[in-house]
């Protein structure tokens, strides 16, 4: 007897697109910032990369498979990205007259990307995609032609890769199946990141020291230390 799926379907829309940017991504540790809004979200497109598997054939039959890392591309088309938007993304710097001043990037800065897609049922899909970098597109501008009007809409094309401390680069939910039901907090921070961090330190304990320029976080066999959060801050405190 053949099991029935449930009906399929269809996305027929895209809403609440968010970003928080990577903070700290290492073996210990996966951390993000200040969760923002996106508005007027147009069209995402999440293109799979990474290139072909690393086949080895023995015995004469596919012996093994080595799957490289993903690089996924995703392109993001919106109804207007403010030049601060922009600079947050891309760099460059916002002097003191409004202007965008843009120049070589210092640093690379990842960030994490979130949706969701309202489907034909009335539910929706739900999408994180974890470490993504940014690259700027094309800019098109255009006369207006009389009566006749030519929206320029801008698009911002990111590629995700997987975070560092964990190996993953999305998380995607669908709402009433396979027993999820967060979707009302779902995209409310970064699916699993920050999370409870008190899960951290099951095997490792940590401090704090300061090189006089910023507060760095560390690992200290001696000490113990443990990790909440306070609104957009994580709070280190003894135990």
């Amino acid at each position: 007897m053949v099991k029935s799926a449930k009906a399929a379907n269809s996305t027929i829309g895209l809403s609440r697109l968010v970003f928080a940017p990577l903070i700290t991504d290492n073996d210990k540790i996966a951390a993000y910032g200040e969760l923002r809004r996106l508005p007027g979200a147009i069209e995402a497109t999440v293109t799979p990369g990474g290139g072909e598997p690393s086949i080895q054939y023995a015995d004469d039959i596919e012996f093994a498979v080595l799957w490289p890392d993903p690089e996924i591309t995703v392109r993001i088309r919106v109804a207007d990205l403010p030049l601060a938007m922009r600079q947050l993304f891309v760099g460059g710097h916002m002097d003191a007259n409004g202007v965008w001043v843009k120049g070589p990037r210092k640093k690379v800065r990842y960030f994490a990307i979130g949706w969701r897609a309202l489907k034909s049922d009335g539910k929706y899909r739900y999408t994180w995609l974890y470490k993504c970098r940014a690259r700027e597109t094309e800019q098109g501008f255009g006369t207006r032609q009389g009566a006749s009007l030519n929206r320029r809409e801008p698009e911002i094309e990111f590629t995700a890769i997987r975070l560092r401390y964990s190996g993953a680069y999305q998380a995607v939910a669908d709402e009433g199946q396979n027993g999820f039901v967060g979707g009302s907090a779902f995209l409310g921070s970064v699916y699993g990141y920050p999370g409870d961090y008190s899960l951290l330190l099951d095997d490792v304990n940590y401090a704090v020291e300061d090189n006089g320029t910023e507060l760095i976080l560390t690992t200290d066999p001696t000490a113990n230390y443990s990790l909440s959060e306070a609104g957009t801050a994580i709070v280190i405190t003894t135990t």
